[in-house]
């Protein structure tokens, strides 16, 4: 049975729009992200597949209410990433930080 990590990407004090980085040591399949109190806020996420630290690109993520796919999360709620073949993932926010917060559940 696999063992269910959580990840902060922001919390309620954050103060850098560039997140903690995840990385997939593991190589997970993908994982679950959940938002709180974030109407109204644009994130994106990035991914990259080598060690380098200049390479980020954005990924789709998957609404877990309606199944849509969105470049940005633009509300609450629950939401997947893939993270298959992809060594490090952060979330980038396009509008302040703070009063909102961003977990994230994998598996290893």
């Amino acid at each position: 049975m696999a063992n269910l990590q959580s990840f902060k990407f922001f919390d309620f004090n954050s103060t850098e729009q560039v997140s903690n980085i995840l990385g997939n040591p593991n190589n997970g399949e993908a994982i679950t992200i959940e938002v709180s109190g974030a109407d109204g806020v644009s994130l994106v996420v990035q991914g990259r597949t080598d060690l380098e630290e200049t390479n980020w690109f954005t990924l789709g993520v998957i609404n877990l209410l309606d199944y849509s796919i969105a470049p940005k999360i633009t509300t609450s709620g629950l939401y997947m990433a893939p993270f298959a073949g992809i060594s490090k993932i952060r979330i980038v926010s396009e509008t302040p930080v703070g009063g909102f917060k961003v977990f994230a559940i994998s598996t290893d």
